[in-house]
């Protein structure tokens, strides 16, 4: 993915809500099996990069129906 340009303050605030406010997607991620989900982003090209880890037996496909998401 790339972000567009003059956007990486407004990224960061979003996902740095993520982290304070959403902690119930969280916790749904990690009740599907989810054991990582990382998003990287290269300042000189503007590039998003995401990573997921699941377990085999994930659930991913259950997360719309979860409430906490």
């Amino acid at each position: 993915m790339y972000l567009n340009p003059g956007m990486k303050d407004e990224y960061k605030r979003r996902h740095d809500k993520i982290q304070t406010e959403w902690k119930g997607l969280h916790l749904a991620l990690k009740n599907s099996g989810i054991k990582d989900y990382s998003i990287f982003y290269d300042d000189q090209t503007g590039i998003l990069f995401a990573t997921l880890w699941r377990r085999t037996d994930h659930t991913m496909d259950k997360l719309p129906e979860d409430e906490n998401v």
